[in-house]
């Protein structure tokens, strides 16, 4: 939509030009005087209703901005009222009445009055609700403004009018009337759109300084104009005509597009306020140089010479009421800038002793500059206040790092709104981690020029957090730790419960049946059974029980081992000799390889006790039929290991890891309905671990399982 009202206003512009052309071309040819004032008319009526439309297709454009759509509505009406005067000087045309002054006079002066509110309504802030801050202004600024602007317009009318009465000195007092409003309303809305300039202090734009030349060259043109129709001078007019529409669509153009936006350099803004300061001065030089021209003519009517010693007097009022006016003025400026001096020696003050680090960022088009650092900030990078100077982020800060802090600092610039982040940032001093706020500070055109930066250090309470973290983890491993090592217990005493009464159980029975002589005399041969599954059951109870005591040994660390110089193959042969018969019993063949290796130091009954229990282990999971395997000798790494291979129903891999542990048995266990404890395997690890060495389990189910013990080469003695 706005783009359209753009073009459009373009469109009108350029259209309106090229009638007034056409039309004022049609004038200056035409050979017939009434078909000359005819196009006049009619290219100057173009004009003028052209400019009213443009005018009003920008106040239209610029509705949501209200800074700028206050005075371009105001511009609008003065061009709307220009063109009505345009109208009537129409219909006085076909009348064929030109009386001085006439109605379109009043409507012709109507253009000044309304840009001059135009140009005062620039200073009323976008929300009236808000204090005053940058590009608002409080009262002061609208009485210093009017006070400006009507000492400029009188100096500038009593300096015109000593020029320009003398020269039409016939004219009765109501022509006089008019010709000095002419110069009152055009070049005094002139002035007070220059003043308003030295106010705003805004950039060089097309918009503003073609509007404020058109209202000078309309109102020249005007005063020309008015004393060549009193004097009847005028002739055809037609330069004179197109002057003024020529004039007109440029102002038509410029209040369209006037826009201010104030300037930030530092230097104009000095000469603007030290032209404000001498203004009145240069106004009382202007008032005294047109008394004295008053003098210069002797013939000049008494009438005359009181209306421009008037003006003279008033623009030395008005010079001496703005004076006093800007000595107020300067106090208070004084005072405040005491006061800021003030406060901002006390916030640095505050700052510099600040034990957080604390910043100032320069925002720039393509990067962040930090302009101030304090004591704290410089101690984190490594930096004294003699060696600074102003740095980027990637000039102090790691490239990843400054690159996150840049993209933070433009999500800022772009929301302009305070935000929150933390980063972990190594320094030439260490690894800090901090916690940052992040404040964007606009200019008075509201653009974001600077952000100031809080970052309280949070390191220790990161640390801390890290370790109650980490605290956190253990006890709930060590809460899941126990809550399965409950469980397996439990199982475990289950377990036992029916471990120890089986073989309880039988012999309890057979003994009780040899008491009462169940079947005859003790010589009986049935008896001799009895005792072998008596005996039998008295194994195994002694191995649950020797189990239980020696796993409760390793797990408080009270086994010691009693090292000697061994030749391991030598104790596991025997130790294969004794389960060789059990081997038989269930159908399996038990085989052991001994490789040549030399004699090493360990514990005998260590070493016998984990090649008993891993070869128990397969001949419990290892159905009829199938072979077990032990491999004595030194590895392929030189290292002496013993290897049990069985083609057993082997162990899930879900459940290698867990078998390790006590009172744990797979679920190849429950399948096999085989009796244990379930600590065979937890002892073999941990008899291994006390060697130094380390146990490793290859296995899958249905081809069977290989676990290696691995003893350490320093065990191993010259041969």
């Amino acid at each position: 939509m706005a783009g359209n009202q753009r073009s459009a206003i373009h469109i009108i512009l350029a259209s309106a030009g090229l009638a007034v052309l056409l039309a004022a071309a049609a004038a200056y040819l035409s050979a017939v005087p009434d078909y000359a004032i005819f196009f006049d008319d009619l290219h100057w009526t173009v004009a003028t209703a052209a400019a009213a439309a443009m005018a009003w297709l920008g106040y239209q454009h610029a509705r949501e901005d209200a800074a700028t759509a206050r005075p371009r509505y105001w511009f609008a009406w003065g061009l709307t009222s220009y063109a009505l005067g345009q109208f009537f000087w129409d219909l006085q045309g076909l009348a064929g009445w030109y009386p001085f002054p006439a109605p379109s006079d009043l409507f012709y002066l109507l253009i000044g009055p309304f840009c001059a509110i135009g140009f005062a309504a620039a200073l009323q802030p976008s929300d009236p609700a808000r204090t005053k801050g940058p590009g608002q202004h409080h009262a002061g600024d609208y009485w210093a403004f009017g006070l400006d602007a009507a000492a400029l317009v009188a100096a500038v009318l009593a300096i015109t009018l000593a020029l320009y009465l003398p020269l039409n000195q016939s004219a009765n007092p109501f022509q006089l009337g008019v010709l000095v409003a002419y110069p009152v309303s055009l070049i005094g809305a002139v002035c007070a759109g220059l003043v308003l300039m030295l106010t705003l202090r805004p950039r060089p734009a097309l918009a503003w300084l073609l509007l404020l030349a058109m209202l000078l060259v309309m109102g020249l043109i005007w005063m020309l104009w008015n004393a060549l129709v009193l004097n009847s001078a005028v002739g055809t007019g037609k330069g004179m005509n197109l002057l003024f529409s020529v004039s007109s669509l440029f102002a038509g153009y410029a209040a369209a597009t006037w826009r201010v936006e104030p300037s930030r350099h530092a230097l104009y803004a000095r000469l603007a306020n030290s032209i404000r300061y001498l203004l009145p001065m240069a106004l009382v030089v202007l008032a005294c140089t047109a008394i004295i021209l008053t003098t210069a003519f002797t013939d000049m009517k008494r009438s005359m010479q009181v209306v421009i010693d008037t003006a003279a007097i008033l623009v030395a009022v008005l010079a001496i009421a703005r004076q006093s006016f800007l000595l107020k003025e300067r106090e208070v400026l004084l005072k405040a800038e005491g006061e800021a001096r003030y406060l901002e020696q006390r916030l640095r003050d505050l700052v510099s002793v600040s034990d957080d680090p604390i910043f100032v960022c320069r925002v720039e088009k393509e990067r962040f500059v930090y302009e101030e650092l304090n004591a704290a900030a410089l101690a984190v990078i490594g930096r004294s206040p003699a060696d600074f100077h102003e740095v980027t982020p990637y000039d102090i800060m790691p490239p990843d790092l400054a690159t996150k802090v840049y993209a933070l600092y433009r999500e800022c610039v772009a929301v302009g709104q305070p935000m929150r982040y933390d980063y972990c940032f190594e320094s030439p001093t260490g690894t800090h981690w901090f916690d940052t706020r992040l404040m964007p500070v606009r200019d008075e055109t509201g653009r974001v020029t600077h952000l100031y930066g809080v970052a309280r250090s949070v390191t220790d309470l990161k640390h801390q957090t890290d370790r109650l973290q980490q605290l956190a983890a253990d006890l709930d491993r060590a809460r899941r730790d126990a809550e399965s090592a409950n469980r397996a217990k439990s199982m475990f005493l289950a377990n036992m419960s029916h471990e120890l009464r089986t073989p309880l159980n039988a012999i309890l029975g057979f003994t009780e049946l040899m008491e009462r002589k169940v079947f005859g005399p003790i010589g009986q041969s049935r008896y001799e059974g009895y005792l072998h599954d008596i005996y039998s059951s008295g194994q195994m109870l002694l191995m649950l029980v020797n189990q239980v005591l020696d796993f409760s040994k390793l797990e408080a660390g009270q086994y010691r081992l009693q090292e000697a110089e061994i030749d391991m193959g030598e104790v596991v042969a025997d130790t294969c000799k004794l389960l060789d018969q059990q081997a038989q019993a269930k159908v399996l063949t038990l085989t052991h390889f001994r490789r040549p290796s030399p004699n090493i130091k360990a514990d005998r009954r260590a070493l016998a006790q984990i090649v008993m229990n891993l070869v128990a282990n397969s001949l419990k999971f290892t159905p009829k039929g199938g072979a077990i395997e032990v491999t004595t000798g030194l590895g392929s790494d030189g290292r002496p290991e013993i290897m049990v291979r069985d083609t057993g129903i082997g162990i899930p891999p879900t459940e290698i890891e867990s078998v390790r542990r006590a009172f744990v048995q797979g679920s190849g266990a429950t399948r096999a309905a085989e009796a244990g404890t379930g600590l065979g395997l937890a002892i073999v690890c941990s008899m291994a671990e006390l060697h130094g060495g380390s146990v490793d389990i290859d296995s899958a189910v249905g081809r069977g399982t290989t676990v290696t013990i691995r003893l350490p080469a320093s065990r191993l003695l010259a041969a």
